[in-house]
């Protein structure tokens, strides 16, 4: 069992990371619509112009904090979101510590178990999973998949699940906070860092197979370690072959801020199944 910890929110490198995750999220939208499971493509919001000499058409959301996400109109979210803004039935699952279900921006996009009825003591779907209407939180196995707040921690601590799951999935053009990268996908949080930020790769093994068996298209693994899981590597791999997206980073802990060479110094899981290419590593 290997101990992992989330990344550490520096220089706004998590927000590059997120919007990396965010593009193959809505790749994975597109893809979808593509093959004919929906219809993703953007009918219901005003399309202007850029003021670039190609003039392409593109979407500005109202959300009030629009103005200061550079890094979207840096990578051309404007733009894409003319192709699609992501498609209901994709489910990102955000394997992270918990996430603010009620939050403004988030609460129309979160991962809803239509097999499960809540609040009755009974796995009505009979995964083994109890009352799980939006998840599980694999350190107090229980379905409460909310931020554990303690009286002394650190802030990333209990807002990086819920940050993680904003940036790529909050509710765009909706007249309410911030915009994220694909406004209509849903976020399946899975919890299995405590409250201090660090986890087991057993725990992690649990939510992905988790993921896997609830419909999740893409997994975030928003965390880093040093120590090799076979264990992990092969439930990547399972995750791999069921045509599950699985993005991770590649770690911001260095304190140079020169970055690490992770043919030197591998970080999982990252660099977990390396050899059949199942992770998309992304980092700032």
């Amino acid at each position: 069992m290997v101990f992992v910890q989330r990344l550490q929110v520096r220089a706004g490198r998590l927000l590059v990371y997120c919007l990396c995750l965010g593009l193959a999220i809505w790749r994975a939208s597109v893809v979808h619509a593509e093959a004919g499971h929906s219809e993703a493509v953007v009918t219901a919001f005003p399309i202007s112009f850029a003021s670039s000499s190609a003039m392409a058409p593109q979407i500005t959301p109202n959300d009030p904090d629009w103005g200061e996400q550079w890094y979207l109109r840096q990578i051309g979210a404007p733009q894409a979101w003319v192709t699609s803004t992501g498609t209901r039935n994709v489910t990102v699952a955000v394997i992270d510590g918990g996430v603010d279900i009620g939050h403004p921006d988030l609460r129309e996009n979160i991962w809803i178990n239509l097999h499960e009825q809540a609040g009755n003591g009974i796995d009505d779907d009979g995964n083994g999973f109890v009352d799980d209407l939006h998840g599980w939180n694999f350190v107090t196995k229980n379905p409460d998949v909310r931020p554990v707040f303690t009286p002394i921690q650190l802030e990333d601590a209990w807002s990086h699940g819920t940050m993680v799951a904003s940036l790529i999935a909050a509710k765009g053009n909706d007249g309410v906070g911030m915009a994220g990268v694909a406004w209509n996908v849903r976020i399946m949080p899975l919890v299995v860092l405590d409250a201090e930020g660090s986890g087991t790769t057993r725990q992690i093994i649990q939510a992905i197979r988790y993921a896997v068996n609830m419909g999740a298209k893409v997994i975030n693994l928003s965390f880093v370690g040093y120590d090799n899981d076979a264990g992990l590597d092969e439930m990547i791999r399972r995750a791999s072959n069921a045509g599950v997206v699985i993005v991770a980073a590649t770690g911001n802990d260095d304190a140079s801020k020169l970055g690490t060479d992770l043919d030197k110094t591998p970080g999982y899981p990252v660099c977990s199944d390396v050899d059949h290419d199942a992770v998309i590593g992304v980092g700032g």
